[in-house]
């Protein structure tokens, strides 16, 4: 048992029997279906950005000149970061509106502005060596 099973333990997908994909139960009591590439790539995903910190914060914290993403939930503005390959960081404004939460931070972005933002905005620095370190 390696860390693919813990994985499918800690989240709990389970072999869906025909060899080819996954199961859990998901929040609304349905069974979700993935494919096990999709399952693997998230879960390799996760483990190095909990293995090697990935991300670090700074409270009160901006950087001017944001790209704006539509992102309602954190990971989902950090899944918006990883994708996008000259992304560095992202401000997360915790009450703003949707759609107003999440700016991306990369070349085309100004200062970092340390300690002035408001108590509702945290800025995230990514750590792309993150995923070449390791052995997954």
């Amino acid at each position: 048992m390696g860390k693919q099973w813990e994985w499918e333990q800690m989240f709990g997908w389970h072999g869906n029997g025909n060899g080819k994909g996954f199961k859990r139960m998901g929040r609304n009591g349905k069974a979700e279906s993935h494919s096990r590439t999709a399952l693997l790539v998230t879960l390799s995903y996760v483990s190095r950005c909990v293995d090697c910190d990935a991300w670090t914060s700074q409270a009160n914290t901006n950087v001017s000149n944001g790209l704006r993403h539509d992102a309602s939930k954190l990971e989902l503005c950090q899944r918006a970061c990883f994708s996008n390959s000259e992304c560095d960081g992202l401000d997360w404004v915790h009450n703003a509106a949707d759609g107003q939460r999440c700016w991306l931070s990369g070349p085309w972005s100004g200062t970092r502005n340390i300690g002035t933002a408001s108590g509702a905005v945290t800025h995230y620095d990514f750590n792309r060596n993150c995923h070449t370190q390791g052995n997954h």
